[in-house]
């Protein structure tokens, strides 16, 4: 059976496969670019040239790739006609492109890009982000610069001005390093990138007359070429580690995994709360990343969120499966639980307490909290608590908000199982907040410790960040610089009500 698959395999790739092909010089080709680079005055700091860069591309190693659904062979790219650059033609044809991403509260962000010869004159071309790609301004620049090399005849060269290096670096130092990893670990959509490399690398078509247009014209989804030859598609077997192959097959595996019907749920809350609160609508991707966002530091508090967010706490609906179905009725309301009846609803597990406390927190910050606080207001407290760049208030109220949920659930998780729901050992409102302080405290402490580069070194958290964090609800503010400099408490920690606000206060024993 062996035997007939790998003549199946070589039947496809037919009479052309030559791992060492020389039809096309790429020994000159290269040669060509290094003379550009060395002798048309190009600066070193602002400019990169674009480069085929396809000399390593015809070892045979290269053709040991995985996640190619291509049926025609990859050694098919080195029978094209891979054009050389004119070395006499020393003119450049200097274009602009701006990018815009308007996001909305209760809508998804919209991208849009416009193209022009001048900075200050009408663009020539423009238009929007096609909703099949995700809205964002690097995806947006990719398109604008497939829109020019439309726009320009294939003689003439072209130097376009970005405003993001990270886009250039993909195309110029960094294109072997995508497209052995397959376009992973990236913001820009793979198949995207591909097709631009593939248009960057044939020789482009003429150009068409273009006028300036005073509104963008209607989107185009038929812009990406997924067959076209030049394409380099999977990735390269020889250059991967076994940590970056099982990244990549994850990755893979997630592009064809349908959302369930209760993450999809939860995600809507999660984006509708985000967007009341900072004037932004979130993405899908940028929800997912905020549980796993480096100020939630406890491991157990991103899969708590992480499970939430998936609707699969063992609560409700799970527990009917369980020796104990009676487990999946709240002990008080005779409800079945949810993790918004845990969070948000119930009155006999501290939940409405611990939020009155941190709302009281909060508010010494200038941070405002939703009243009353929702599931979506807790799934999204990884994203930045208002529309305004503050580093420390952000951090804030995603601590607060994460460690109060986590510190709820892991309480009537006590209360329901080992206690048996037992009406004596509901949470008071004296034991809620002990648990408060206690978890506040044990938070600050850990900050503080994990201040220490010279134990942690690159994990070590930033002074300046932690200190923006917590000024402004401890006191005496001036005792908190001696804790961060020596990376520990040097006093002891204890919150007191003062004019009905809480406060957080920092003794100092001498």
């Amino acid at each position: 059976m062996r035997h007939k698959k790998a003549e199946e395999y070589l039947s496809i790739l037919g009479d052309k496969w030559t791992p060492g092909n020389d039809q096309v010089d790429l020994d000159a080709l290269e040669s060509d670019f290094k003379l550009i680079r060395e002798t048309w005055g190009l600066s070193a700091d602002s400019e990169s040239l674009f480069e085929p860069r396809v000399l390593s591309y015809r070892t045979l190693a290269n053709g040991f790739r995985i996640l190619n659904h291509r049926v025609a062979a990859w050694w098919d790219f080195w029978h094209l006609d891979i054009p050389r650059p004119n070395l006499q033609n020393r003119q450049w044809k200097q274009l602009y492109i701006e990018t815009r991403v308007v996001r909305h509260p209760h809508a998804a962000p919209t991208a849009s890009f416009g193209v022009t010869r001048h900075p200050e004159l009408h663009h020539t071309v423009q238009g929007r982000l096609p909703t099949i790609l995700r809205q964002t301004q690097h995806n947006a620049m990719a398109l604008a610069i497939l829109r020019t090399l439309d726009s320009v005849p294939e003689t003439e060269n072209i130097k376009i001005s970005l405003e993001s290096q990270h886009i250039v670096d993909l195309l110029t130092s960094k294109l072997e390093r995508y497209e052995n990893s397959n376009w992973v670990d990236h913001d820009c959509d793979t198949t995207f990138m591909q097709s631009l490399v593939s248009v960057l690398r044939r020789p482009r078509a003429k150009a068409n007359a273009v006028q300036a247009q005073t509104h963008p014209p209607p989107e185009d989804e038929h812009f990406i070429d997924t067959n076209g030859s030049h394409l380099i598609v999977g990735a390269q077997l020889a250059s991967l580690s076994q940590s970056q192959i099982y990244k990549i097959l994850l990755h893979e595996k997630a592009r064809g995994t349908k959302t369930r019907a209760p993450t999809r749920t939860h995600l809507d809350l999660a984006k509708e709360a985000a967007g009341a609160r900072t004037g932004s609508r979130p993405t899908d991707e940028e929800l997912w990343r905020s549980t796993c966002s480096r100020q939630i530091a406890h491991k157990k508090i991103r899969a708590f969120l992480w499970r939430t967010m998936h609707d699969t706490l063992p609560c409700g609906h799970v527990w009917p499966n369980d020796p104990h179905p009676e487990r999946a009725l709240c002990p008080t309301c005779a409800v079945r639980e949810t993790p918004d009846h845990i969070l948000t609803e119930c009155p006999d597990n501290g939940q409405k307490e611990i939020w009155k406390l941190a709302r009281d927190l909060l508010a010494q910050k200038g941070i405002e909290m939703a009243d009353p606080i929702t599931l979506g207001d807790i799934l999204s407290c990884g994203l930045p608590s208002s529309g305004a760049a503050d580093a420390g208030k952000n951090r804030l109220f995603t601590i607060v908000m994460s460690e109060l949920a986590w510190l709820i659930w892991t309480r009537r998780c006590k209360w329901v199982i080992e206690d048996e729901g037992s009406e004596e050992k509901r949470v008071s409102s004296p034991e809620a907040n002990n648990l408060w302080h206690a978890r506040m405290n044990s938070k600050l402490t850990f900050d503080l410790l994990a201040t220490n580069i010279r134990k942690y070194k690159k994990k070590a958290f930033d002074k300046t960040l932690v200190h923006d964090t917590w000024t402004g609800v401890v006191e005496p503010e001036p005792e908190l610089a001696p804790s961060l400099s020596a990376s520990r408490n040097t006093g002891v920690l204890q919150y007191e009500f003062a004019n009905n606000f809480l406060l957080v206060q920092l003794i100092v024993v001498g």
